[in-house]
């Protein structure tokens, strides 16, 4: 029997995480998803960016708790680390927060060495929670941009994300790359202790965190959306990071020489307001699967709403989106309209399917917006009496929300 190429991917994945991360039985505890006695929440004294943060696993079956063995670096937790870690030993994640690399001091979060702060332009929706992201290139490497629309990041690349609720820290999810291959990644999230000492590995999930509605997701609930794209991290490239915001830029990557193919400069999506929020929040919350390399299923059924950065911004028509919202249903609206409905629906047929738990309000008003004006162009559509009952008042996001 001929698998599809998407369930092929994820075996693949899993077999080669089990084989490279066992952990010693001893450690099992320490590291598996069962949740600390003093585990919950650390305050937070703001600083945060709003943009969402409930996931619930939607994997079911739990794993061996191994994948989230000793990197082979045993600091204790805050302790500065100094060392620059082998991509071979980044096949297994650290049990402690604190022994990633993110912070040189944690109780001070002093960044570790080569540690930047990043935002999105267009965020993925997870649930009203604020977020914070840091982003370390190895020393002396590139980003390998050839493809503009598609990043390679190098063996050592490492990536986290941080997930608050009414002030308090809840977790800290953790990728680093251990090998050549865009599947070569590690992806385990940190649970912080209710102290704020640190924030110990939780590689089975954990549901409503603290007392809140946030989930923790499993390192296998992770691969449903990192597997999406020919390299695993998401929400880091071309046109995310073109803008005039907070944290590392597209613009500062090409100075510093830093992408293998530079840009001539930061990307800009065409049309008004209303078109370009629209266009963004699709990009950033469906087009990490619905892409052209998203797997058989995608590309054949799905219409494709990933942004071909560098190919086809010059103008709204050109766009991916609207080539296949629009000018694939010769104008009916039909796609776009059964989106912002899945968009509106949970648990069943939501979209996305997994990471949230309640509606996008907003989202789903930005891309109605979009949709009643395409309903004045295309006045033929047998949806222009329809619409839905969204509120249409597109309203701009800020850049990392």
């Amino acid at each position: 029997m001929a698998w599809p190429s998407g369930s092929l991917r994820l075996l693949t994945v899993f077999s080669v995480l089990q084989a490279a991360c066992v952990a010693a039985p001893e450690d099992a505890e320490s590291a598996g998803g069962a949740r600390p006695a003093d585990a919950g929440t650390r305050q937070k004294d703001g600083g945060a960016n709003k943009d969402g943060g409930s996931n619930k696993d939607a994997s079911g079956p739990a794993h061996d708790a191994g994948r989230t063995a000793d990197a082979g670096r045993t600091a204790d937790a805050g302790s500065r680390v100094t060392d620059e870690p082998t991509p071979a030993s980044l096949t297994k994640a650290p049990k402690l927060l604190s022994q990633t690399g993110l912070f040189a001091e944690l109780a001070t979060e002093e960044l570790g060495a080569g540690v930047e702060a990043y935002k999105p332009r267009y965020a993925l929706w997870s649930d009203g929670a604020d977020k914070r992201r840091w982003f370390r290139l190895p020393p002396g490497t590139q980003i390998d941009t050839t493809d503009m629309d598609y990043w390679k990041f190098p063996p050592g690349t490492k990536l986290w994300k941080e997930f608050s609720k009414d002030g308090k820290v809840l977790e800290t999810r953790y990728m680093a790359k251990y090998g050549a291959d865009g599947m070569d990644w590690v992806y385990v999230a940190y649970q912080w202790n209710a102290d704020g000492s640190d924030a110990v590995a939780t590689p089975n999930g954990a549901e409503n965190v603290a007392g809140t509605a946030h989930d923790i997701p499993s390192d296998l609930t992770c691969l449903k959306c990192h597997e999406g794209l020919d390299d695993g991290a998401l929400g880091i490239g071309a046109l995310q990071l073109s803008h005039d915001g907070e944290g590392l830029r597209l613009a500062t990557l090409i100075e510093r020489g830093l992408l293998s193919a530079p840009p001539a400069g930061p990307l800009v999506l065409p049309g008004d307001e209303t078109t370009r929020e629209a266009l963004g929040y699709l990009h950033a919350n469906c087009g990490t699967c619905h892409n052209p390399r998203g797997g058989e299923a995608f590309a054949k059924n799905a219409a494709i709403v990933y942004l071909q950065s560098t190919k086809q911004l010059d103008t709204v028509e050109q766009t991916t989106t609207y080539q296949e919202m629009i000018t694939r249903t010769n104008g009916n609206l039909s796609l776009l309209l059964k989106g912002v409905e899945r968009m509106m629906s949970r648990p069943e047929k939501q979209m996305p399917p997994v990471g949230s738990e309640f509606v996008d309000d907003e989202g789903v008003a930005l891309v109605d917006a979009w949709n009643k004006q395409l309903l004045k162009k295309f006045p033929q559509s047998k949806f222009a009496d329809a619409g839905t009952n969204a509120d249409a008042g597109a309203r701009p996001r800020d850049a990392g929300r």
